[in-house]
């Protein structure tokens, strides 16, 4: 039974930092046909939430600025310092020379064991993934339009 959630006020701070998590999908997601791996693609960063990490959100509404969509650059804080996620546009400051192969394996590696780098991505959220349910990420993402990283003019 859908019943409407009840209004919630809730005072600053904590309301703002309510405000930055993710909200759940509330309306029907229709699985494409998996055959089709571009709208199979787009499916699944739809359900995994790609977007809300790997887009840049407007300052004064925190809305997903699509001008920007997946082209990274979003700052996250840690205990490190300041993190910014990765392009996942073909721009050469993105996905522009991983392969299919290499896309894939970046979800198949031992948690921990990255590139040296400090790492936020949750691998270990997607690692069990089938490589076609990957492969129709990396097709989709693969046909987005090229963006620069984090929507920075390029010279």
């Amino acid at each position: 039974m859908n019943r409407p959630l009840p209004e919630t006020n809730i005072n600053f701070p904590a309301n703002l930092g309510i405000s930055l998590i993710p909200k759940p999908v509330r309306n029907e997601v229709r699985q494409p046909d998996e055959s089709d791996n571009i709208a199979y693609g787009k499916y699944l960063t739809k359900v995994a939430r790609c977007r809300f990490c790997h887009t840049l959100r407007n300052p004064r509404n925190r809305l997903p600025d699509i001008a920007h969509e997946f082209s990274g650059g979003v700052e996250f804080q840690g205990r490190e310092g300041f993190f910014y996620s990765t392009n996942l546009t073909p721009h050469e400051t993105g996905l522009g020379n991983v392969s299919r192969d290499k896309f894939i394996q970046l979800f198949r590696r031992e948690p921990g064991k990255a590139t040296g780098e400090i790492d936020i991505m949750p691998w270990t959220y997607f690692s069990g993934m089938t490589d076609a349910d990957l492969g129709a990420i990396y097709e989709y993402l693969q046909n987005l339009p090229p963006k620069p990283t984090g929507g920075i003019e390029e010279s």
